[in-house]
């Protein structure tokens, strides 16, 4: 409310690194994260500024991919609507991160080692 003259300590949701966060509303927010190997990445969603946050994640299967199931960016050009980038390639959702489609997996480059890591719109 003070435009981040104050900060309040809240607790995190889950055991592991934050890896992204987006705000596109002041109420509305993502934490991309990755609790380990075997769970992959979560993203968690606040619908209160951060003040409770419930698991979103239901990413396409990255096994079929043949890649580390990493995504390292978050990008929404809408409250429901957003990406999430990195090496598997480029994830969509159009419902607040309750489900996401593979849009794009062949972004990495493996003799080069190289990949999209971000994903950014402006309008």
């Amino acid at each position: 409310d003070d435009k981040g003259i104050t900060f309040q300590y809240l607790d995190l949701p889950f055991i592991g690194n934050p890896v992204d966060v987006k705000f596109p509303t002041p109420r509305i927010g993502y934490i991309l994260a990755f609790e380990n190997q075997i769970n992959g990445p979560v993203v968690f969603k606040t619908i209160n500024g951060g003040g409770s946050w419930q698991k979103q994640t239901n990413f396409p299967d990255f096994n079929a991919l043949q890649t580390w199931p990493r995504l390292e960016r978050l990008q929404f050009i809408h409250p429901d609507t957003g990406f999430a980038s990195g090496l598997a390639g480029v994830v969509k959702t159009v419902n607040g991160g309750q489900t996401w489609t593979s849009i794009h997996s062949n972004f990495f480059f493996r003799k080069r080692k190289q990949y999209l890591q971000l994903v950014h719109f402006r309008q």
